[in-house]
């Protein structure tokens, strides 16, 4: 069905809509095309139980904090990536949902000050879990900071690519993921799927 609405018929549609323009035909045959809306994918989540396989597969792995406050929070992958420590106050147990990370149309990777939709943008009270998790990737970070002294990224992101600085990709979670997921015996399932 996508191939039919998105490419055939388009294709289709701009032959016979020229053919139109040059006089060949009075009326394009596909103006009143009803095209069949696909179903959508069924989707899979993780009942609790493997949930908590996951998250201890992935107890020690570096992204082991990130997973914990994806999968409680219901964040989008490109909203973890792009946090700051600004948009977390752990003593009020609040966390501030603003930015995310966006492929652009040239195909490359940013922070954008916009997340997906308006209802995005939007604060959460963090469970303890969170708070403990973020406490352990703070302390963590810290330790490397002081390795890094004056070279520490300004981003000052909360899941760094190891210096500060924001992952300008979604591999490296998409990878671990799926090697976590594997490692735990559990089904695979998509970054939204996580949701």
């Amino acid at each position: 069905p996508r191939t039919v609405s998105s490419t055939t018929l388009a294709v289709l549609s701009m032959a016979l809509d020229r053919a139109v323009r040059l006089e060949l035909i009075p009326v394009s045959p596909a103006t009143n095309v009803y095209v069949p809306r696909q179903p959508p994918a069924e989707r899979h989540v993780w009942d609790a139980h493997e949930a908590r396989r996951f998250l201890g597969a992935a107890a020690g792995h570096r992204f082991d904090s990130l997973f914990v406050v994806m999968l409680t929070l219901g964040l989008r992958i490109g909203e973890v990536l792009a946090l700051r420590w600004d948009a977390i106050d752990m003593d009020a147990g609040l966390i501030t949902i603003r930015r995310t990370l966006s492929k652009s149309d040239n195909k490359r990777f940013r922070i954008v000050d916009t997340t997906k939709t308006r209802a995005g943008r939007r604060t959460i009270v963090l469970p303890e879990s969170c708070i403990l998790a973020l406490r352990i990737q703070r302390n963590e970070q810290d330790l490397r900071r002081a390795l890094y002294r004056g070279l520490w990224h300004p981003d000052d992101a909360v899941f760094d690519a190891g210096n500060g600085r924001h992952y300008r990709t979604y591999g490296a979670v998409y990878a671990a993921l799926t090697h976590i997921a594997a490692d735990a015996g559990v089904r695979q399932l998509t970054s939204h799927e996580l949701r």
